[in-house]
């Protein structure tokens, strides 16, 4: 009998444990998720450095096979020395919006690690949108931004992302003069 009572024992606090250790996870990082396939589509933006406006990097959207999306922004190291304290979110609106007046934040994105990364499974906004779900193909149509904020929160880079995305495709316009 008295080996069956520690082996309970065992079981119960192996079991809080476990419990436990699954409220310490973040349920946004995608390190943390259920084993999430990645479906192979994929869209890439531009990341601009507030100083000076060229290219400090990339963000990505990869849609996983339970339609959500994984937003990864890589920060240029040549750009930006260390980032710990950085933070990241998704806001309504374009770049400019962003930089001059502000705009609402769709979601906050996890913060950067030590390689520059910042890595957030996104379903749904935050809760001031309602906590709406949104897959791959919504954040695809999405007029939004990502903005990334320095340890003192100033706007250090920029994406435009969805269909705000910068193409590299211009159109000249006869202007009649």
């Amino acid at each position: 009998m008295k080996p069956l009572l520690i082996l309970m024992s065992v079981l119960s606090v192996m079991s809080l444990t476990s419990i436990e250790s699954c409220f310490d996870k973040d349920p946004d990082d995608p390190d943390n998720l259920p084993a999430l396939l990645e479906t192979g589509n994929q869209t890439e933006y531009a990341l601009y450095s507030t100083d000076g406006w060229k290219k400090a990097g990339t963000v990505v959207l990869k849609e996983m096979s339970d339609k959500s999306t994984n937003i990864i922004i890589n920060m240029d190291p040549g750009k930006f020395g260390a980032v710990a304290g950085y933070t990241a979110n998704l806001q309504w609106g374009t770049v400019s919006n962003a930089y001059t007046s502000g705009s609402g934040i769709l979601r906050d994105l996890n913060n950067f690690d030590s390689t520059r990364q910042s890595k957030t499974n996104v379903r749904k906004w935050n809760e001031n949108y309602n906590s709406q779900t949104v897959d791959y193909e919504g954040m695809l149509k999405t007029d939004g931004c990502i903005v990334v904020l320095n340890d003192i929160g100033d706007i250090a880079a920029m994406a435009d992302i969805g269909e705000n995305a910068l193409t590299g495709e211009f159109i000249d316009y006869d202007l009649g003069e």
